[in-house]
């Protein structure tokens, strides 16, 4: 019996979370049933309702009492990664490991398949804007552990042919490097027409927890001149956590404070709220409940939100970059990165085209449906199979 071991003791929050709880569900249907899946997890008070049928779980108090320390401090996932996990895998008698979180085994006692999923590691123009020495000694390091990590992997996988791109700049691609899009779950995130809200209020939309490649400063200066220039009346909601006072505080996200106060200033007019994070399914009523999705990010592996306001039926208006132009195609409306006039103006013109804004909707909805889970761990499947010699 073929056992599969999959990492995600660091996959807590954010589109690392809603991956694992994605892929293990259909990687489950698409194994044979011989092959045992066990998945590695932080314990959480929550975690059994993420549970898959058939697949074992085994949770990892050591990263559950350190937390937080773990993932900031490189030392201890270092000593996880390369001590602890490698004993586990002993242990448990594993044949394959699926490594989730862009770091793996450097003497993997089983075969190794990893997915690099962290653009920033590569991208100088998101490291350029770290002032900070420490942090970006930081980000090198990281950046050599994923090197390290990649050549010690029998399959690499990456989310996007952009990320598989921006990588290959930095590392010469070798031939079991593979692009693997991710999926949604068009079960849960539909679109339908609901019913306004505020009479004539445009609904725009961000789905994301904060970082600093989100790009807020520019769709929050964009929403200010489409109020202060166009006086369109609409209402911006977000999940960026902007009353998390302490990110203000950190040298990772130097430009926090700067957008907490374009954030309140629009608050305090009534133009912006910053909800709490939903769970995965809850946020699907946020979706159906807006008009417009926004998506500023400048560099991201790939983007889950955007397949879900396409399933969703929401027109998208996008930062002009290479991933949001794979997924999106024709189905978005881009506007020059860090341009937020230009951000601006798409969201009015998007706003009073009702023709274009049907076209983006229908098409996107078409779009979204080549990205699925069933897809995504297919690839994986392939993967797991050649290395196990199944024919």
């Amino acid at each position: 019996m073929p056992r599969v071991l999959i990492n995600s003791v660091f996959a807590k929050k954010g589109g690392a979370l809603t991956y694992i709880q994605n892929v293990v569900s259909e990687l489950r249907k698409s194994l044979p049933a011989q092959f045992e899946i066990i998945v590695l997890r932080t314990k959480t008070e929550d975690a059994a309702k993420y549970e898959v049928a058939g697949v074992s779980y085994i949770n990892n108090d050591e990263v559950s009492v350190q937390n937080a320390q773990a993932v900031s401090n490189p030392l201890k996932r270092i000593w996880f990664d390369q001590i602890t996990l490698p004993k586990i895998i002993k242990k448990e008698k594993i044949d394959v490991l699926f490594s989730a979180g862009n770091f793996g085994v450097l003497r993997c006692p089983c075969k190794q398949i990893l997915l690099v999923r962290n653009t920033v590691f590569f991208d100088d123009q998101y490291l350029n804007k770290i002032h900070s020495k420490k942090i970006k000694l930081f980000y090198a390091f990281q950046k050599l552990l994923t090197v390290l990590s990649m050549k010690a992997s029998d399959y690499v996988l990456f989310p996007s042919q952009a990320m598989y791109n921006l990588v290959a700049k930095k590392v010469k691609a070798k031939s079991k490097w593979k692009v693997s899009h991710y999926g949604s779950r068009p079960d849960l995130f539909f679109g339908k027409t609901p019913e306004k809200q505020e009479n004539d209020v445009l609904r725009f939309l961000h789905v994301g927890l904060y970082s600093d490649q989100k790009n807020l400063t520019t769709i929050l200066k964009g929403l200010e001149i489409l109020d202060e220039q166009y006086h369109l009346k609409f209402k911006f909601e977000l999940t960026a956590g902007f009353n998390q006072n302490w990110l203000g505080e950190s040298a990772f996200f130097p430009n926090f404070k700067k957008e907490q106060k374009q954030y309140f200033d629009l608050n305090k007019k009534g133009l912006a709220q910053d909800i709490d994070w939903l769970n995965y399914a809850a946020l699907a009523e946020r979706y159906r409940l807006s008009d417009i999705f926004l998506f500023p990010s400048y560099t991201e592996s790939f983007g889950h939100p955007l397949i879900e306001a396409m399933h969703s039926g929401l027109a998208i208006i996008a930062s002009d970059t290479e991933v949001n132009r794979e997924l999106c195609g024709d189905a978005a409306l881009y506007f020059s990165t860090f341009d937020a006039a230009d951000c601006a103006k798409k969201m009015y013109e998007l706003s009073k085209n009702t023709e274009l804004k049907n076209t983006m909707i229908q098409k996107g909805k078409e779009r979204a449906l080549q990205f699925t889970w069933e897809k995504h761990a297919g690839v994986l499947k392939e993967c797991i199979d050649d290395l196990c010699k199944i024919k």
